[in-house]
């Protein structure tokens, strides 16, 4: 396999090249144009920005709407990042594999359910409906359970190749969203128990949601979509890396869960420090893909590598309260790293991601798309700048006006 791109050296498109699409790079494979994915990426976008909207409302208003805060993190983290979440697997897993691209209904109606329970899930807590809730989240967990469903079938008879170690990432990322789901509504509906009970369950369900459904995906997607930003070569040890650091992550975020969910301080450390030592081994693997050369999209790129960044961050710093202070106490620093996951690497991936793939998947031609990445990548590095200084201010233990300036 040549990777994503259109040719041996990884550095092309990453919009599904398959059988007969070496079309050189950074066109938009024959066959994915064909089938409407351009026209079904723009609509499913538009319900990304429309979450990410709400979610800036729900903060604007957190002084005067009941669980304000609650409403932003899940409108962000299950509204938009599900979204784009469900809409990129799915891309990037058909392009991974050369398989036959899956019936648009079924997608649609994967993605509207998805977002039909994620609207209910926020309606019932919000307004203290636990029927809601409950039938909410069940179907939240339908809706992922079918997008497994799809994912095993295309690994079904599809050629696979080199990458395709990568699926497996969405495929754990997607059993971490139900296991968030039924954590989830354990603690809306009042079924976590007493104070500890409840600290263990909720700190499972942070650690699930954004190490789990959100942080493996990221670092799949990285070992492809890194050296494609970077217009580089793909490392010979990348398939080989990969699949220790699923088995790292995957393992170690499963203990990490299961103890949190148990009560049990010390292997829930035990299992983040795994989940760390994976990130680590894809975070050298990318530093070493690192050239002189000018990257495809230097936004993209610096976004990308500064997400990462947080992660590790976050991770270390977690590690470090979990093994410090009981779970009790834990969240109170957890809290605090918050800022640095959901804006630092949750939304910094998001619009790094998107900075680059967007150009691609919804332009028309060259010229089209030079001017997509342009309007993109307008005022990257200030924003940039702007975007990790007022994470950094917002999470350290500073005086007031720091962190509201942040």
């Amino acid at each position: 396999m040549t990777s994503i791109a259109s040719g041996p050296t990884g550095t092309g498109d990453v919009s599904g090249p398959g059988k007969g699409d070496a079309s050189g790079p950074g066109k938009y494979p024959n066959r994915f144009r064909a089938s409407g994915v351009k026209a079904r990426h723009l609509r499913a976008h538009v319900l990304v920005m429309g979450w990410l909207a709400l979610a800036l409302l729900a903060v604007a208003a957190q002084d005067s709407l009941p669980v304000a805060r609650w409403l932003a993190v899940h409108m962000f983290l299950l509204g938009a990042v599900t979204t784009a979440i469900l809409i990129w697997s799915e891309h990037f897993a058909v392009a991974l594999l050369h398989a036959k691209i899956p019936d648009a209904r079924g997608s649609a109606t994967r993605l509207a359910t998805a977002n039909l329970a994620v609207a209910g899930l926020l309606i019932g807590v919000w307004t203290a409906q636990p029927v809601l809730t409950a039938i909410s989240a069940a179907l939240l967990v339908a809706a992922a359970t079918a997008h497994l469903m799809m994912l095993i079938r295309l690994r079904r008879g599809a050629l696979g190749g080199r990458l395709k170690p990568i699926v497996s990432y969405y495929q754990a990322a997607i059993a971490a969203l139900i296991a968030g789901a039924v954590l989830g509504w354990l603690l809306a509906t009042g079924g976590a128990g007493g104070p500890d009970r409840y600290a263990g369950l909720r700190l499972a369900h942070i650690h699930v949601t954004l190490l789990g459904w959100i942080g493996l995906p990221v670092l799949g997607t990285l070992f492809m979509l890194w050296p494609t930003v970077l217009g580089v070569r793909m490392k010979d040890r990348t398939t080989k890396v990969s699949r220790w650091v699923l088995w790292l992550t995957g393992s170690g975020l499963l203990v990490a869960i299961a103890a949190l969910a148990l009560g049990w301080r010390w292997p829930a450390a035990a299992g983040l420090a795994l989940y760390a030592d994976g990130a680590a081994l894809a975070v050298n693997l990318f530093v070493r893909t690192v050239r002189g050369n000018r990257p495809v999209s230097a936004a993209a790129a610096w976004m990308l590598a500064a997400a990462t960044c947080w992660l590790l961050i976050a991770v270390a710093a977690d590690l470090a309260w979990l093994a410090a202070r009981p779970l009790a106490a834990a969240q109170t620093g957890i809290d605090t790293l918050l800022p640095v996951l959901l804006i630092g690497f949750v939304a910094q991936i998001l619009i790094g991601a998107l900075t680059y793939l967007l150009p691609v998947v919804l332009s028309t031609g060259p010229k089209d798309r030079a001017a997509v990445r342009a309007l993109l990548e307008r005022g990257w590095l200030p924003r940039l700048v702007a975007l990790n200084t007022g994470v950094a201010l917002a999470a350290l233990p500073l005086p007031g006006p720091a962190a509201t300036t942040g």
